[in-house]
C-alpha cells in the first residue's frame, strides 16, 4: 500500500502563492476570460458544453462581418441585441466594415467584448470561390493516469485507464458537411465503444437533409434540446434566452443523448418546416424481459454489469416543427413529437419517483414565441406532455447602451414528463417539479466599470428524489469588475445561495433525527488579471466559502464549515507557434460539502470545472505547439495532492495513496 506523501503545509503554500501573485504569472487572454464567465457555471468536470461547441465552430469558420445575415450573427454566444443592431446599422449606413478593428468604434462594444468578437468574426477581402472551397479537420486525443484506481489494476474493468477520442469533420462549399466520432472511455475495451456519424446536405436554397446522429434545438428547450445548456453564472443575462439552432449533426460524447435517423428542413419565405424520425438504442437498467427500471446516463461499459445495460431498449421518435414570421420582428413556432419504447419503463420506487415517466410511450407538444423591438425582447414557450402535465417559461430582456436587464419566470408541473428537453432552472435542465422567478442585471457604469448581478427564487412543489418534502430556495450573485488600464483588471464576486433541506442529525439515542433546515452557502472571490507584457499575462484568485445550517429549535453552529481556495495562473506566448498555460492551486475545505470549484484551461474541446475538497494542492501545465498553419499539438499534465489522505476516491475508482497524476495529449489537423 502506498503511504501518504508529506508536503509543505497549506499555510506555507498560501504564503508562497501570495508572493507569486504580487510579482508574476498568468491568465487567459481577454476573450477567454469573457467565455469563462459563461463556462464556469457548469460546476462540473465535464467534456460537454453547448457554449464551447458553438464558439469552437465559429473559430474554425468565422462569420464574415459584412455578409453574415442577422440570423447567423444571432448565433454568436452573448451577442446582445443592441450590439447586433449597431452592427447592422453600421452596415446600412456605411456599406461595410473595412476591418474587424472598426467594431471598436461602436459605443456598444467595450474592449473585452471586442477581444472576444475578433476571434469569431472576419472581414474577407473578397468572396471566396464557394464552389471549390473544401474544409476538413481531424482531432485525436488520448489521456491516461499515472496513478491508476484499484478497478483498473485488479481486473474489475476490461482495460486500463487510457481514454481515446477521434473525431473528423468535412465541409464542401457549405453545401455538404459530414462528421464521425469514435470514443473509448477509460476501462472500456473497444476503441469504437461510442460511434457516431452524420451527413448533412443543402439540396436547395431552402431545403436541407440530415442523415445519421443529430439533435433538435428548438424554442426554449421545453420540448426538444440537447443534453446541455446554459445555466446561472457570472454572466447574468446571456443564459436566460436560448438561441435555438434547429437540427444539428451530433458529435458529442453523451452516449444516450443523440437522435439517430433522418431530419429535414424546408424554408419558404417566412415559413420553416422541420420533419424528423429517429430510432436509437439506449442504455437502461433491466427489471425483466419486458420492463426496465430507468434509462442509463453514465455511458460506461467497463465490466459485465455495465455491459448488461448497453443498448437494452430502443426508442423510436417521430416529430416535426413549424416556424413562422408573420411580422419582421415576431417569430412563432410549434413543435411536437411522439416516442415509443421497445420495453416498458417501470420504476418500482413510487415514493421517490412518483411522477417519473412510466409505460412504453410518451408525446410532448409545445408552442414558442419571440418578439424583439428597439432593444426589448419577449420570449417564451409552453408545452404539454402525454400525462397532462404542463410546463411554461416566459421572459423579457431590455438592452440599452449601458444596461442589460433580464427577467424570467418558469413553472414546470410535477407531472410534466419529457426526456428530451433542457430548460433554464435549478435542476440542471430537468423540466419537472419547479417554479421560479429570475432577475438579471448587467450595468456598464463606465468603459472601465461593470456590475453583474442576478437574483433567483425557486421552489420544488413536490418532493424530489433526495428530499421528502416540498422545498424552497433562493440564489443571489453580484460581480464588480474594474479595469484600471489596458493591462490591469480587478474583480470582486459575492454569492449567497439558501435552500431548505431535510438533514439527518445525530441524537442522544442510537437513531438520528431528521430535521428541516436551511442550508446557506456564502462565497466571496477576489481576482486580478494583469498583462505583464505582450507575451505574459497573470491572474490570481482568492476564494472563500462558508456553509451554515439554520434549524428550527436546534443549535446547529457545530454543523457549519468553511472552504478556501487560492490559485496563481501563468500564460506565456513566446511566439505565435507556442503557448504555455500553468496554474498552482491551494485549497482547504472541511469536507465535500464546502468544496470549491475552479474552471481550468484544458485541451480544445474540453470543459473542466473541477471540484476541490479536503486539504491539498493542484497544479497543471498546458502546452500548445503550432508548427505549421494546419497542425496543432497540445499536451497537459496535472497533479492533485491531498494532505494526510491514504486514498483518493472510493470503490473501484479509489487511488491508494494521496497523489492523482494525469496526462493528456491532442492532435488537431486542418485542411482549408
Amino acid at each position: 500500500m502506498k503511504r501518504p506523501i508529506s508536503r509543505p503545509s497549506l499555510a506555507h503554500c498560501a504564503l508562497l502563492g501570495v508572493c507569486l501573485a504580487t510579482c508574476g504569472p498568468a491568465v487567459l487572454p481577454a476573450q477567454q476570460n469573457f467565455e469563462e464567465k459563461l463556462l464556469e457555471a457548469e460546476e462540473d468536470d465535464s467534456e460537454q458544453s453547448q457554449l464551447l461547441e458553438q464558439i469552437s465552430a465559429l473559430r474554425d469558420q468565422p462569420l464574415d462581418l459584412n455578409r453574415a445575415s442577422k440570423q447567423k450573427l444571432e448565433m454568436i454566444p452573448n451577442l446582445a441585441s443592441n450590439v447586433l443592431d449597431a452592427i447592422l446599422q453600421f452596415r446600412k449606413e456605411k456599406g461595410k466594415f473595412r476591418s474587424v478593428r472598426q467594431l471598436e468604434e461602436l459605443p456598444e462594444i467595450n474592449s473585452s467584448l471586442f477581444e472576444y468578437l475578433r476571434t469569431v468574426l472576419v472581414v474577407a477581402p473578397k468572396r471566396l470561390d464557394a464552389k471549390r472551397r473544401v474544409r476538413a479537420s481531424w482531432r485525436s486525443r488520448a489521456s491516461g493516469r499515472r496513478d491508476e484506481p484499484t478497478g483498473y489494476q485488479d481486473g474489475s474493468y476490461a482495460s486500463g485507464s487510457e481514454k481515446i477520442y477521434n473525431r473528423g469533420k468535412f465541409n464542401l462549399a457549405d453545401r455538404v458537411s459530414a462528421g464521425i466520432l469514435l470514443e473509448k472511455d477509460a476501462g472500456e475495451k473497444r476503441l469504437d465503444d461510442l460511434a457516431l456519424f452524420f451527413v448533412r446536405a443543402k439540396l436547395t436554397q431552402g431545403a436541407e437533409l440530415l442523415i445519421g446522429d443529430f439533435q433538435m434545438q428548438v424554442g426554449q428547450g421545453l420540448v426538444l434540446w440537447g443534453p446541455y445548456g446554459f445555466s446561472k453564472g457570472s454572466n447574468p443575462v446571456h443564459p436566460v434566452r436560448k438561441r435555438a439552432r434547429g437540427m444539428r449533426g451530433y458529435l458529442s460524447v453523451d452516449e444516450n443523448a443523440a437522435l439517430h435517423g433522418i431530419a429535414a428542413r424546408i424554408a419558404v419565405g417566412r415559413l420553416g418546416l422541420h420533419l424528423f424520425t429517429s430510432k436509437s438504442s439506449i442504455d437502461a437498467t433491466p427489471l425483466s424481459e419486458e420492463d426496465i427500471r430507468s434509462l442509463g446516463t453514465s455511458g460506461f461499459h467497463r465490466n459485465a454489469n455495465e455491459l448488461a445495460m448497453k443498448d437494452v431498449v430502443e426508442e423510436t421518435i417521430v416529430g416535426g416543427r413549424i416556424e413562422a414570421g408573420p411580422f419582421r420582428r415576431l417569430r412563432l413556432g410549434a413543435t411536437a413529437y411522439g416516442s415509443t419504447y421497445s420495453k416498458r419503463l417501470a420504476d418500482p420506487d413510487f415514493e421517490r419517483n412518483h411522477f417519473k415517466l412510466r409505460g412504453d410511450r410518451n408525446h410532448v407538444a409545445g408552442f414558442d414565441w419571440r418578439y424583439e423591438h428597439a432593444g426589448m425582447g419577449f420570449f417564451g414557450e409552453a408545452a404539454r406532455s402525454r400525462s397532462g402535465g404542463i410546463a411554461l417559461i416566459s421572459g423579457a430582456t431590455l438592452e440599452l447602451q449601458r444596461i442589460r436587464l433580464a427577467i424570467l419566470v418558469r413553472d414546470y408541473q410535477r407531472d410534466f414528463q419529457n426526456l428530451h428537453g433542457f430548460a433554464f432552472g435549478e435542476q440542471g435542465g430537468a423540466t419537472q417539479n419547479e417554479r421560479g422567478a429570475y432577475l438579471g442585471l448587467q450595468f456598464h457604469a463606465s468603459k472601465t466599470t461593470t456590475v453583474n448581478a442576478y437574483y433567483d427564487v425557486y421552489a420544488f412543489p413536490w418532493r424530489t428524489y433526495l428530499q421528502p418534502l416540498p422545498l424552497h430556495g433562493n440564489d443571489f450573485m453580484a460581480l464588480l469588475e474594474q479595469k484600471f488600464n489596458r493591462d490591469l483588471m480587478l474583480g470582486l464576486r459575492v454569492r449567497q445561495k439558501s435552500r431548505e433541506e431535510v438533514q439527518d442529525f445525530p441524537a442522544d439515542q442510537a437513531v438520528g433525527v431528521e430535521e428541516l433546515v436551511v442550508r446557506t452557502q456564502r462565497q466571496i472571490r477576489l481576482q486580478f488579471d494583469y498583462r505583464l507584457s505582450k507575451e505574459i499575462r497573470v491572474r490570481g484568485r482568492v476564494e472563500a466559502t462558508r456553509i451554515t445550517y439554520t434549524g428550527f429549535g436546534r443549535d446547529l453552529d457545530d454543523q457549519s464549515e468553511t472552504g478556501f481556495l487560492l490559485y496563481q495562473d501563468l500564460r506565456f506566448n513566446p511566439s505565435p507557434k507556442i503557448a504555455l498555460a500553468a496554474r498552482l492551486t491551494f485549497f482547504d475545505t472541511k469536507s465535500f460539502d464546502s468544496r470549491v470549484y475552479q474552471y481550468e484551461n484544458d485541451l480544445p474541446g474540453l470543459v473542466t470545472n473541477r471540484a476541490l475538497f479536503d486539504q491539498g494542492t493542484r497544479w497543471y501545465v498546458l502546452l500548445k505547439y503550432h508548427p505549421v498553419k494546419s497542425v496543432a499539438l497540445y499536451a497537459k499534465y496535472s497533479e492533485l495532492f491531498k494532505e494526510g489522505e491514504t486514498t483518493i476516491g472510493s470503490g473501484r475508482d479509489a487511488i491508494i495513496g494521496n497523489l492523482d497524476r494525469r496526462f493528456s495529449a491532442q492532435l488537431d489537423l486542418q485542411l482549408r
